[in-house]
């Protein structure tokens, strides 16, 4: 103050209240001198001030605004400074348009929803723009460009703008060079034509990939210039510092560097409590005269609280340059470089650090680390959908593509958290296994798992780029233009990371659950070299056989990648096979393909199969190569595998598991034999052999699954392989014959055998039904155990119907139940259903029958002595003598006078009455009567007609003599039973199931005897009804009989039916009748042969003949069936003496398919019209279905018409009661 110069203040804020009298100009004075008080700490000072003293304060505005106290801001008389006005008027035009460029740069174009709702400025796309930038970037800029160089002065103003733009845009983010597209500074025409050549400045010529490749192109710029002092530089950057030991060792590497000096040199500001420590590191660097280029990196956390640190800082560096440098102080050779680098927050206005000029240049670096394995170059990713971006090669290859395997280790444990076991918790164990499988050796040339999960995951990102259009290459603007994914993730490389890792994770995840299904994952801890590692990873990367779409990964809800992924699998069966359940399914498709090829019988489809094989996704891999030195390994492998999966067994030794394995492959072996003309010793089992086999013989191996499930003992463990497969029969003749050796002398046993008996019915009435209708699956040995089963089932099933009408929980189901042996005696020695075997069931029945009497009745009789038939109200004398109530009431005055028949006096005091007890027995004796003879019938019915043929003659005459009774001269019919005294049947013939079981044949022996029957019966029905009724059930048993026979030969083919149709009506037309006879058997049959030829026609006219579809789908062959059925029907008809044969056949019509088809079958132009008279076809314009009621109808009705057409009401009265008088 008193030498007179000017002080100037800056960032000195602690001492703006000392200086108050100084700045408020309250001074003293003493003769001509100035004073004025200094406040210093406690006490005050006086301090001469000089006239010419002079004190500026210089600050921020926005400083003084928030800091400054209001009476010192009222001291100081205020200017505001600013670059803008100091600029000449041709420089400031040049910073205008560097405004509008700047602001056209970071506006975007885009509409708010294709922003994701974020909103850019001019401050989001340039760090730490402010009003004053570009004008502090034009006074720098055109400080260094003469106007001399230049023609004219337009040409200096471009190009000083130009440098000025490209000043600035060294201090842009990479994610606003991605916006720039959807700017309005490029054209809406072509906005990629001005933003890649934007972009490949700031990315290749401004090198702002990284630090590294940064300061080597600057050092580089400044050798060019021939400038040895070094770079000055501030760098500005979203990332992390840099760490002393990894990061600058990169560092290092890259500028030649020596890696030890340059931690030496890297400090952090908040490490240096006073300045003078920070000055004294920085002189002894620039005094440093060691023989090599040195660099110093200084860096700083940019938050506000340290904006006047930095730039002290800054200052401090750049003054003790200058004093060692411009002084001369030192003699260097080699250079000294300053890099200050300051770590900024994610948010725009955050910190204030003014664009540096002079020697000091500034830029902007987002991510200072070079691009690595986690933080990929995002340049290369521009225009290119992520299938693409996944199909690069290792990083090695071109530093600046995706290392994609480090991008599927960073995605390994979000991935596997996201995979949910049904059962257990794997998701340690399998992460341990991804990481170990995709740190193993990375060779594209070589089959690894990490090349296989690239693959299928590129292919899976291809589906989805395909799925989301055109838009798909366009993601990585799309990421930028997301302000708070990068405020998120700090940096955009990091957000771009983040990205990728976001999309890939939940595809990783759907290829871990479907690599890992069964714990498949755990076969790859083979050794790497062996057949299943090998396998595993052929079939993973096979897109035919391991099918994956990316549709399929999606949530049906919102069509999103699933959070959850479940893990699937089967019965918890692991499996050793790689991919199994994907083999199999692969290999069971191709097998379907061949069957649908229709190729018929097993060796044609055996053909088949292997050829279809050996066109297949697998035909080249190890499971298909018999000349593999593993292959026997890699088919028993499988075959196990399948029979754990058939079975759903854990246990690979399991012994049931062995038991199907020699099955099969003794079916395999069989069919060796019968094709291949070799030497046994040459039969090799091959996959293709397993399925084919077991297609052909799955039934039977379910059919012994069902076997083991009821009765496990029935499979003989110890079979060896035999020339054919025997185990399921023989296992069924085992099941059957310890169910023969059941003891049913105990309730409790037959109830466990009548169990038994109903588990098994199914399964053994499927294999007799399997074995009849595919004979050439089954061999001789195996036809015949079933052919000794089939006798043994027939037995047993016997057994099991007398077991439950014959044996209940009572003393005489015990005593019947003992009688059983004789019956299985009897089949031993006679045919089921031959007429031993009937005399032998008929002679138990009897003696069943004799122990009931002898337990309902004392002496063992339930007749009344008197009228000789069963006892229906019970009264038992004390001779116990059992006589009818009706009977003895008449006759008791006689008993007593004369005693019983047994000569026993009977009491004057005996009451005669039926008591409850008596009842009870008759009606417990009546009940097993009834069973007895439910199950006589039930033998007859199931085991004395079951045959094509029809039974024996003398079995049909012992069957006759069971349902009619002579009674002296008369004949009578009686229910069908092996006791002699069943009474008489009061409805005859008519409910006789005999006659309806004999009527299924047409065999000689067979009329005959029907033919005896029904003249024997003739005489016993009286009435016509009953004529009519015992006529119409014998009609209707015949042509129930005929129909099943023609649906038995060919079930499948109407062309039969129509042929034998023909057959019997053209028989039909020779057959003249005699005489009506409702009781002889060949005019019954004549009638229900007829009914079934003309049903059929009724049909056929309705499909062929009417407006329905299938009349043009039928071959030639078939129509000509048609038509020569319909003319025999019409030959029939119009030779027939009677209507009657064509009214059934117009009733067939409309009672089957309406009367409206009737107008169309007579109006088909194709020989129909004689269906209907010609007069009356005329009047079917409307259809009538009452036509057919004759003339009398017909007249009603024209009468009607007449009235209707008639406008008298008079007139339409009297003719209606005339008509009602006529026809009433």
């Amino acid at each position: 103050m008193g030498t007179g110069k000017t002080v100037i203040l800056l960032n000195l804020e602690s001492l703006y209240e000392s200086l108050y009298d100084a700045m408020n100009q309250f001074y003293v004075k003493f003769g001509e001198d100035r004073y004025v008080d200094l406040g210093l700490g406690t006490h005050r000072v006086k301090c001469r001030v000089h006239n010419d003293f002079r004190l500026i304060v210089v600050a921020d505005k926005q400083a003084v605004y928030k800091r400054f106290p209001i009476p010192l801001i009222n001291r100081l008389e205020k200017h505001f400074l600013s670059t803008t006005t100091m600029l000449t008027s041709d420089k400031l035009s040049i910073a205008k348009r560097l405004d509008t460029w700047a602001h056209d740069f970071a506006h975007i174009r885009l509409n708010p929803g294709q922003t994701n709702g974020s909103t850019f400025d001019v401050q989001d796309a340039f760090i730490d723009y402010c009003s004053d930038t570009p004008a502090l970037i034009v006074a720098n800029i055109s400080s260094s460009v003469t106007k001399q160089d230049y023609q004219d002065e337009k040409e200096w103003e471009n190009r000083v703008l130009e440098l000025s733009q490209d000043a600035l845009l060294a201090c842009a983010v990479p994610d606003a060079i991605l916006r720039l597209p959807g700017s309005v500074l490029c054209d809406p025409e072509d906005p990629y034509d001005s933003a890649q050549r934007i972009g490949y400045k700031y990315n290749f010529e401004q090198n702002h990939r990284s630090l590294a490749e940064y300061i080597k192109c600057e050092i580089k710029l400044d050798q060019e210039k021939k400038n040895n002092n070094g770079i000055l530089a501030q760098v500005t950057t979203h990332s992390r510092l840099l760490l002393p030991w990894q990061d600058l060792s990169e560092v290092a590497k890259v500028l030649n560097l020596q890696p030890r000096k340059l931690r030496q040199n890297c400090l952090f500001l908040q490490e240096f409590e006073t300045e003078n420590q920070f000055t004294e590191k920085i002189r002894e660097f620039f005094m440093d005269t060691s023989s090599d280029d040195q660099m110093m990196i200084i860096q700083c956390e940019g938050e506000i609280k340290h904006t006047n640190l930095i730039e002290c800082s800054r200052y401090i560096v750049q003054n003790e340059r200058n004093e060692v440098f411009d002084n001369g102080e030192t003699d260097h050779k080699f250079s000294r470089h300053v890099v200050f680098i300051i770590q900024l927050p994610r948010f725009a206005g955050s910190c204030s650090h003014s664009l540096l000029g002079g020697k000091w240049r500034s830029v902007h670096i987002d991510e200072i680390r070079s691009p690595h394995a986690e933080s990929p170059d995002t340049s290369a990713f521009e225009d290119r959908p992520l299938g693409a971006i996944f199909e690069s090669r290792r990083i090695e290859d071109s530093p600046r593509l995706v290392n994609t395997v480090a991008l599927l280790i960073s995605c390994v444990h979000a991935a596997t958290a996201s995979v949910e076991d049904v059962e257990g918790n794997r998701k340690r164990k399998r992460v341990k296994m991804l990481l170990r499988l995709l740190k193993s050796e990375d060779d594209v040339a070589k089959l690894t798992f990490a090349n296989v999960i690239k693959a299928r995951i590129c292919q899976l990102l291809k589906e989805r780029d395909e799925r989301i259009g055109h838009s798909a290459a366009q993601w990585l603007c799309n990421e930028a233009m997301c302000s708070e994914k990068i405020q998120i993730n700090g940096t955009f490389r990091r957000t771009v990371w983040q990205k990728l890792k976001t999309v890939v994770t939940p595809i990783l995840a759907e290829v871990i659950a479907f690599a890992d299904k069964d714990d498949n994952l755990d076969i790859l801890t083979s050794p790497q070299g062996s057949w299943k590692h090998q396998l595993w990873l052929e079939i993973l990367r096979n897109p035919q056989l391991a099918v994956m779409t990316y549709d399929d990964f999606l949530s049906p809800i919102n069509h999103l990648p699933r959070e959850i992924v479940p893990v699937l699998s089967t019965s918890n069966i692991c499996y050793d096979f790689p991919f199994f359940w994907v083999v199999k399914t692969y290999i069971d498709r191709v097998l379907q393909s061949g069957i649908a090829t229709k190729a018929t019988g097993a060796n044609v489809l055996e053909y088949k199969f292997k050829q279809l094989l050996q066109q297949s996704e697998i035909s080249e891999m190890c499971v298909m190569d018999d000349n593999h030195p593993y292959y026997d390994e890699i088919v028993s492998c499988y075959f196990t595998d399948f029979l754990r999966n058939m079975l759903r067994t854990t246990d690979s030794e399991d012994k049931y598991m062995n038991v199907i394995r020699k099955a099969i492959t003794s079916a395999a072996f069989a069919n060796f034999i019968t094709n291949k003309a070799k030497d046994k010793s040459s039969f090799v089992m091959s996959v293709a052999d397993i399925h084919v086999t077991y297609h052909n013989l799955h039934t039977r191996l379910q059919y012994l699954e069902q076997i083991v499930k009821i009765f496990p003992a029935a499979v003989d463990l110890s079979l060896e392989v035999e020339n054919e497969m025997v185990i399921d029969v023989y296992s069924l003749l085992k099941l059957l014959e310890n169910l023969e050796k059941t003891q049913l002398s105990e309730y409790e046993k037959r109830t466990h055998f009548v169990s038994m008996m109903h588990k098994a019915r199914p399964i053994v009435e499927k294999m007799h039904e399997s074995e009849r209708q595919s004979k050439e699956l089954y061999g001789n040995k195996s036809q015949q155990y079933i052919a000794d089963s089939r006798n043994l089932w027939k037995k047993l099933c016997v057994v099991k119907s007398f077991v439950d009408h014959l044996c209940p929980d009572t003393n005489v189901g015990n005593e019947n139940a003992k009688k059983i042996v004789h019956l299985l005696k009897a089949f031993d020695k006679h045919k089921i259903g031959s007429t031993g075997a009937l005399k032998v069931v008929e002679t138990v029945l009897k003696m069943a029958n004799k122990v009931a009497q002898e337990k309902y009745f004392r002496l063992g009789n339930n007749e009344c002595r008197f009228c000789t038939e069963a006892v229906t109200e019970p009264v038992i004398l004390p001779c116990d003598h059992v006589y009818c109530l009706k009977c003895v009431q008449p006759m008791f005055d006689q008993l007593l006078q004369r005693k019983c028949m047994c000569k026993k006096p009977v009491s004057e005091d005996f009451k005669i009455e039926s008591t409850t007890k008596n009842k009870e027995n008759v009606a417990a004796y009546t009940r097993f009567r009834r069973q007895c003879n439910s199950f006589f019938m039930e033998y007859i019915s199931l085991y004395c007609f079951t045959d094509e043929q029809p039974p024996e003659m003398k079995l049909i005459e012992r069957l006759m003599s069971h349902v009619t009774l002579q009674t002296g001269d008369k004949v009578e019919t009686k229910r069908p039973s092996p006791f002699s005294e069943e009474s008489v049947d009061q409805t005859p013939v008519v409910r006789s199931f005999v006659l309806q079981l004999l009527l299924r044949y047409s065999d000689n022996n067979v009329r005959t005897s029907l033919q005896d029957y029904l003249s024997k019966t003739g005489n016993v029905v009286k009435t016509e009804q009953d004529i009519l009724e015992f006529s119409s059930l014998s009609i209707q048993c015949i042509e129930d009989a005929l129909y099943n026979k023609v649906v038995k030969i060919d079930s499948n083919s109407k062309l039969s039916i129509i042929h034998d149709a023909i057959l019997i009506i053209e028989k039909a037309i020779q057959f003249r009748l005699e005489e009506p006879d409702l009781v002889n058997i060949d005019q019954l049959e004549h009638i229900a042969s007829v009914r079934f030829g003309l049903t059929v026609t009724a049909e056929v006219m309705y499909q062929y003949c009417s407006s329905n579809p299938q009349r043009n789908q039928s071959g030639q062959q078939y129509m000509q069936y048609v038509w020569r059925l319909m003319e025999v029907a019409k030959t029939y008809c119009e030779k027939c003496d009677s209507s009657l044969p064509r009214d059934f056949l117009l009733k067939q019509l409309c009672r089957r398919y309406g009367s409206d088809c009737l107008q169309s079958i007579i109006h088909d132009q194709r020989g129909t019209e004689w269906l209907l008279p010609a007069d009356l076809i005329v009047e079917l314009e409307v259809p009538d279905r009452y036509i057919i009621c004759g003339n009398d109808y017909r007249k009603i009705r024209q009468v009607i018409i007449e009235l209707v057409k008639s406008s008298s009401d008079d007139k339409f009265i009297h003719k209606t009661i005339e008509v009602n008088t006529t026809y009433s």
